[in-house]
């Protein structure tokens, strides 16, 4: 199933279960979308991919985003090759906090913005592959699009109730795609060294474990193997799944690709704001067509009374 199609019957199953759970958005009104020319669109630089996807999100049609750096196929944050940072217009530097505007500054060069945003002082634990995770976390992100509303609507305040309804709408189907989650995966045990994943997969799976970071890099330095095997063990005989992805360390991957009750989840790729969350769907859809049928890439789409 293509992705189109996938969008599709996502929408129709999201729908489906927001009106039998009763969970909706939240009270918020649907209405008809304003638009915006690309003149009157506010040219927001953001620096990293994930906040870049946030901020399109509640920005709507009022932003125009231009994330700096994107994520390749390979999962790495690399520089954006269809924007040049020296000439590109750039309205609000958007950085996660003073450390990260810095650098986003250093690579403007020339093309100083008209405002500098910092959402927080600092912000350390959100940087690096593990710092990916707080972007896929539930509890983090409205967190983070509250301070994200902040910045926008500091830059441009008349358009603030705008930005508010799109933030509840964005925490609205956050909280409908992992209910939606639970329904697929809830009763699913996971066994996860993904590192990007783990609180995404938390808040869904009601049987979730996870050793800690530093374990799994020892693991792929050939170290604390007794624990591994044991662990590995333990999954093949009560039918756990074991979750890995690009970020897990090579020579564990490696061995993890060797394993039936092993499965591979997608490097962390946004394209667009709205991809966000059929992207966030298609982790749960896919651990649940492994689970029923052994292969993550049927993406067959369960009946809404279908338990996992």
């Amino acid at each position: 199933m293509n992705r189109i199609g996938r969008s599709v019957l996502f929408g129709l199953f999201a729908a489906f279960f927001f009106w039998i759970s009763g969970c909706g958005v939240g009270g918020v009104t649907t209405q008809q979308s304003p638009t915006a020319t690309a003149a009157e669109k506010y040219a927001v630089c953001v620096a990293s991919p994930w906040l870049a996807t946030m901020c399109s999100f509640l920005g709507g049609v009022y932003i125009d985003t231009l994330p700096l750096r994107i994520v390749n196929a390979s999962g790495d944050i690399v520089a954006n090759p269809q924007v040049d940072p020296g000439t590109v217009r750039c309205d609000l530097a958007l950085a996660l906090d003073r450390e990260e505007l810095k650098g986003l500054e250093k690579s403007l060069g020339a093309g100083k913005p008209g405002r500098t945003e910092v959402l927080f002082e600092e912000m350390p634990y959100m940087k690096g592959k593990e710092g990916v995770a707080y972007y896929f976390d539930p509890a983090s992100m409205p967190f983070v699009g509250q301070r994200l509303l902040g910045a926008l609507a500091s830059s441009i305040p008349d358009r603030y109730s705008y930005f508010q309804r799109r933030l509840a709408e964005f925490q609205s189907r956050i909280l409908g795609t992992v209910n939606v989650g639970r329904r697929l995966i809830g009763a699913v045990p996971l066994f996860d060294v993904t590192c990007y994943y783990r609180y995404w997969l938390q808040a869904a799976a009601e049987r979730y474990s996870g050793p800690p970071w530093k374990l799994v890099e020892a693991w792929g330095r050939g170290e604390q193997q007794v624990y591994l095997d044991k662990a590995l063990e333990t999954c093949r005989k009560k039918e756990w799944i074991v979750l890995y992805s690009v970020a897990t360390p090579a020579p564990l991957r490696e061995r993890l690709q060797t394993l039936p009750y092993a499965m591979e989840l997608p490097p962390p790729r946004i394209e667009n704001d709205e991809g966000l969350f059929l992207f966030f769907y298609d982790i749960y859809l896919s651990i649940w067509n492994f689970r029923k049928h052994g292969d993550a890439t049927l993406l067959e789409l369960p009946t809404i009374e279908e338990e996992p």
